[in-house]
């Protein structure tokens, strides 16, 4: 008998909690279901509000002098000095000697013509006074006949006034000649390049050294038929600013725009335009900032202001002309965009967006129209350019 109970009463304990499970689960009250919510995706938006844009254009050249030529002797002559700025680097002033000839054969040459003159003025004073006299004489035979030219000695007169001005002129000649053993500098500059030195025989015509004024410098620009449309020419009467800079160097240079050449460019089909550096040789006070002939340069050139336009990162930009906005109800919106101006990191646009649209920045793989979506509350602003 116990070993029954011992049977029976797990049975009878199991079934007894299977029950009761069941009534209670019975009697339970129902409870509501909801649907779980979407998640939804969150973007962070930028406000665009419209502003003025200024264009600038990008562009690159060598830097040249404005000014340079070539130091001629104008005669034939030995070295017998030189400037001690005469030299590669060397600077100079407007009318410092920089070479000086052997001037002996011209002193020889001025006092030669010096007495050529003298003995033509004199001979021009005794024909002068033959002339008068024969003219006397004349009137005191009291002839009827007119005299001739010859009688008054007038041919002779105007052959000693012509031999006179010959005379005068060989003078002026060699005492310019004996000036020109004198090898000035036409302006104020550096010396490039030197030619000839110290003994050394030149004759009419040599070139001696190669020379540039530093009071200018430019820079020839290449502009592409895109960029000319956002360039005021200087042709217009404005001249655009021009910042050069260097790799190598956080200096800048300020210049402008003094000019754009008559023809494009055959086998590139751009524009030069010439930017003009004032002083571009100095030497800062900290001993840099002087720019060199050859030097290769960066410019920024001012363009065009672009009026009520708007800036769009081009991180938004999808499929080269459209960008996502979220509209008042937080759905997405599809634009497309038109877009005047490119930067590296930004689409200047005229059209496709509004005053206060918030651009998604969020890249998003998918994103239908009226998709909802949340906004990030870090939103920022393009209102600024």
């Amino acid at each position: 008998m116990n070993r029954f109970l011992r049977i029976l009463l797990p049975v009878i304990v199991l079934g007894s909690s299977i029950a009761f499970g069941k009534m209670l689960i019975a009697t339970a009250p129902e409870t509501e279901r909801k649907p779980p919510k979407p998640v939804l995706p969150l973007v962070e938006v930028i406000e665009v509000s419209p502003i003025d844009y200024p264009i600038q254009l990008q562009s690159r050249g060598t830097i040249t002098p404005q000014t340079q030529g070539e130091l001629v002797a104008e005669i034939a002559g030995r070295i017998t000095a030189t400037s001690p700025h005469f030299k590669a680097g060397g600077s100079f002033k407007a009318g410092e000697r920089l070479i000086t000839l052997d001037p002996t054969d011209y002193h020889y040459a001025v006092t030669i013509a010096e007495a050529e003159q003298a003995q033509a003025n004199l001979t021009l004073e005794k024909s002068r006074a033959e002339a008068a006299q024969a003219e006397a004489n004349w009137k005191r035979m009291k002839l009827s006949a007119k005299p001739t030219a010859l009688t008054l000695h007038r041919p002779q007169l105007a052959q000693a006034e012509a031999a006179l001005a010959a005379a005068s002129a060989k003078l002026k000649q060699t005492k310019r000649e004996l000036t020109r053993t004198q090898i000035v500098a036409p302006y104020s500059g550096r010396l490039l390049e030197k030619r000839v030195d110290l003994g050394q025989f030149v004759t009419r015509g040599a070139p001696l050294a190669t020379l540039y004024a530093t009071d200018l410098a430019e820079v020839r620009l290449p502009i592409t038929d895109r960029q000319s449309r956002f360039l005021t020419l200087p042709e217009s009467g404005i001249q655009s600013r021009v910042t050069l800079s260097t790799t190598h160097s956080d200096l800048q240079w300020q210049g402008r725009l003094v000019r754009s050449e008559a023809a494009i460019d055959s086998r590139t089909q751009q524009l030069y335009v010439v930017a003009q550096i004032e002083n571009p040789y100095a030497t800062r006070i900290d001993g840099t900032g002087a720019l060199r002939i050859g030097q290769f340069v960066h410019a920024e050139i001012e363009g065009k202001t672009l009026q009520q336009v708007y800036r769009v990162p081009r991180v938004a930009v999808r499929n080269g002309d459209e960008v996502l906005t979220v509209d008042d109800d937080n759905q997405i919106r599809h634009r497309t965009l038109t877009t005047i101006w490119q930067q590296t990191d930004q689409l200047i646009v005229s059209a496709g967006v509004e005053p206060g649209d918030r651009i998604v920045t969020t890249a998003l793989p998918y994103a239908p129209e009226g998709m909802q979506v949340k906004v990030s509350k870090a939103e920022s602003s393009l209102a600024k350019p």
